[in-house]
This record gives C-alpha cells, sequence and structure tokens, in this order.
C-alpha cells in the first residue's frame, strides 16, 4: 500500500471517530484560533511528526512557512481534512 493512502485512511479514519462524539475532527480543528504548529497537527490527526513534515514538503497538506518553521491555517486544514 502506498504510503500516501495509509496516510488518508488513517486521516478519514480519525476523523469518523471524532465525529461519531459529536463535533467532527475538522470543526474541532475550524475551531481553534491560532496556527497548528506541525506537533499540534501530528497529535490531532494520530500520526508521527515526520508523516506531517513528508505530507506538508509534497504539497499534499495545506501549509505556510513561519520562518524556517511549518504551521497550519485551522480552516484550510479543516477544509482539507473534509475533502479527503
Amino acid at each position: 500500500m502506498k504510503p500516501v493512502t495509509k496516510f488518508l485512511r488513517r486521516v478519514v479514519t480519525k476523523a469518523m471517530q471524532a465525529s461519531a462524539t459529536g463535533l467532527s475532527l475538522a470543526d474541532k480543528i475550524a475551531d481553534m484560533d491560532h496556527a497548528l504548529t506541525t506537533a499540534e497537527l501530528a497529535k490531532l490527526l494520530s500520526v508521527n511528526r515526520a508523516t506531517i513534515f513528508r505530507h506538508a514538503k509534497a504539497n499534499r497538506i495545506p501549509h505556510f512557512h513561519v520562518c524556517v518553521r511549518l504551521r497550519f491555517d485551522p480552516r484550510a486544514t479543516a477544509k482539507w481534512l473534509r475533502a479527503q
């Protein structure tokens, strides 16, 4: 199985588990009032930070740079998650 497919399956599974508890994972992320760090996004999606870095580098996850650090806009990330 391709790493991208495995990653997306894990993200979608995590989102479905969150939606079973009421508020969807995408809604929780969209409600955040600050740009997410790599560690925060990795924890929310239950993946390793290296996975987030790899997918951001390949432009599979919407992101932006603050100096040399990656950040993730909560609304753009939620929109991306809903599209998966």
